[in-house]
């Protein structure tokens, strides 16, 4: 019931006061910093969920599909990454970066799954033939 409501209000108002506190103020130096934070989330979700998976059942594709699934899951980074903008401990150019992750993260999800699970359909069908 409150669901609905969450979503139609609140979580806008969450998306637009993060992306307000977004400045691109030196951001090209941040490139590389941006890169490797990046990465580490990929892999760090990729396998931190699929060994999850795979730990509790889940073959090893279906585990990959998994963790690719949850790549994109940058809502708690978005959340810490404004408390820490609040209180001080995170510098604004930092926090734009992470944003900038947090979206990065999210655009290559759906390649991500799609590698997997196209991969997973290839195989079926040549088993198939």
């Amino acid at each position: 019931m409150l669901e609905p409501i969450a979503y139609a209000i609140f979580v806008p108002i969450f998306f637009v006061s993060i992306g307000l506190g977004v400045t691109f103020d030196g951001v090209g130096s941040q490139i590389g910093f941006i890169v490797i934070v990046a990465i580490v989330a990929i892999v760090t979700k990729l396998l931190g969920s699929g060994l999850g998976a795979r730990f509790t059942g889940f073959n090893t594709r279906s585990s990959l599909g998994i963790g690719s699934g949850m790549v994109s899951r940058g809502e708690v980074a978005l959340i810490i990454a404004s408390t820490g903008l609040t209180s001080g401990l995170l510098a604004e150019q930092y926090f734009t970066s992470i944003v900038i992750v947090v979206i990065l993260t999210t655009l290559v999800t759906p390649p991500m799954l799609k590698l997997v699970f196209q991969t997973a359909d290839q195989k079926k069908m040549k088993t198939n033939q």
